[in-house]
């Protein structure tokens, strides 16, 4: 669990973030967007205002509180507040870019629910190449538009071919014959699915990169969703409180 949580099978991760997740697993339940996890940006999206909101135009270069971006544009905010992933974000400033966690996940549908489980059904063979298994449908109906169940297969580090043949062998070995009725939907591969905390690293950096330029995510507080949310809110709260 602790593994796939981290994108760290072999847990070679920090040991404190280990108990800080269990702690949290402790105190109350692991919850997902009820109408997936695209929720949480459109959410966003209607507190700011389509109107707003600029899209394809990816900033190349910061100077001071002055952005440009990859069309020519230029923009001067009275503050500037990078949020983006931990590569990107060095990348603007120059810096070194530090080490990431791949991940992977294989989506499938399904006739009908291998389990009516909600809970995250583990590997405990250490042979892959799927680490766990969730049922996202017996969690909410609403991530499947059909009565089909959404099955999520979830692979530390990317997947070195297109093929589904090792993941549908695996399921099989899981769950028999049944599998011969899913069917494959969408493979997701991310490079930088998480920031790789080292055990000598601090759960919380510095959000503040000079005056009026903020920086937040992931990397700024513990490498997780929550994490990001976290760092964005001291992010708001500490610019909102310089401006008064």
């Amino acid at each position: 669990l602790i593994g796939g949580i981290q994108l760290d099978p072999e847990l070679n991760g920090s040991a404190r973030l280990s108990l800080l997740i269990l702690k949290m697993l402790f105190l109350g339940d692991a919850a997902v967007p009820e109408r997936g996890m695209g929720s949480i940006s459109q959410q966003l999206l209607r507190k700011v205002g389509e109107n707003n909101v600029l899209l394809n135009a990816p900033v190349e270069k910061i100077e001071g509180k002055k952005i440009f971006t990859s069309e020519g544009g230029s923009f001067s905010p009275s503050n500037l507040i990078i949020a983006t992933e931990s590569p990107a974000a060095a990348k603007l400033f120059g810096n070194e870019i530090p080490p990431s966690k791949s991940v992977s996940c294989v989506y499938f549908s399904a006739p009908e629910a291998p389990t009516r489980s909600r809970a995250i059904l583990l590997n405990g063979e250490n042979r892959g190449p799927g680490l766990n298994v969730a049922i996202m449908t017996n969690v909410s109906s609403s991530y499947s538009s059909t009565n089909d169940a959404l099955i999520a297969v979830a692979i530390p580090g990317r997947l070195v071919c297109d093929s589904t043949e090792p993941v549908v062998k695996q399921m099989k070995k899981w769950f028999g014959d049944m599998v011969d009725d899913w069917k494959h939907l969408k493979t997701f591969s991310i490079e930088h699915g998480q920031p790789a905390l080292r055990p000598k690293d601090s759960f919380r950096k510095e959000i503040k990169i000079s005056d009026g330029v903020f920086m937040c995510g992931d990397h700024r507080d513990t490498p997780s969703i929550q994490g990001a949310m976290v760092s964005g809110r001291r992010t708001a709260e500490l610019c909102l409180k310089q401006q008064i």
